[in-house]
């Protein structure tokens, strides 16, 4: 994408970014080191795919397909999106830093909202303890896993979205009476962030 973008609008990437140079504004990867950090099973672009890529770089982007046209970052989103590494940087450093004493606690958060898990606020949240469940029926599991997820679960009164579909609700149900089951004594709460 960044080859068709630099030989698409070369002018306008250098005009946005004085001392933008091709070397580096591609992103380049080798085919090699591609396959060793992400494995070889990977889905190839198509004929289909090659042929809807060959009309998108030669059709003009007017009408419904402006929205496909290129448009460079402006110099304030540029800076904003080298603030947000950086922070990203120093947050890793620190939960590395931490790990490295012993002291490395994580909060349950959900990674797409960026508030605490709880029951009812999302619904992809609800899904994935729900799945969880099910995946753990009849397999052992840790007091630390068991008590996330009883307490997750401690209000059923909660508006779970996963109670929309009453055989899966049913089922959470039963793997929760399963998960109880397999503890003795009343489930520690989940360690505070």
């Amino acid at each position: 994408m960044t080859k068709t973008a630099w030989s698409l609008k070369r002018k306008e990437i250098t005009q946005a970014t004085p001392g933008a140079t091709k070397r580096k504004f591609i992103y380049n990867v080798s085919r090699s080191a591609y396959q060793k950090d992400w494995g070889r099973d990977y889905q190839q672009p198509g004929l289909k795919a090659r042929f809807l890529a060959f009309l998108f770089r030669i059709l003009p982007k007017i009408g419904p397909l402006k929205a496909f046209a290129f448009h460079p970052p402006t110099p304030e989103t540029e800076k904003m999106f080298m603030q947000s590494v950086n922070d990203t940087l120093d947050q890793y450093r620190r939960l590395l830093a931490a790990h490295g004493q012993g002291q490395l606690k994580l909060p349950n958060t959900n990674f797409d909202t960026g508030e605490p898990t709880k029951p009812g606020a999302y619904r992809l949240a609800d899904d994935a303890y729900a799945t969880l469940l099910d995946k753990l029926k009849g397999k052992p599991v840790s007091p630390e896993l068991r008590a996330d997820i009883l307490a997750f679960y401690s209000d059923l009164n909660a508006p779970f979205a996963t109670k929309k579909d009453e055989k899966a609700w049913a089922e959470v149900l039963k793997g929760l009476d399963e998960l109880k089951a397999q503890g003795s004594g009343p489930p520690r709460a989940p360690p505070s962030p």
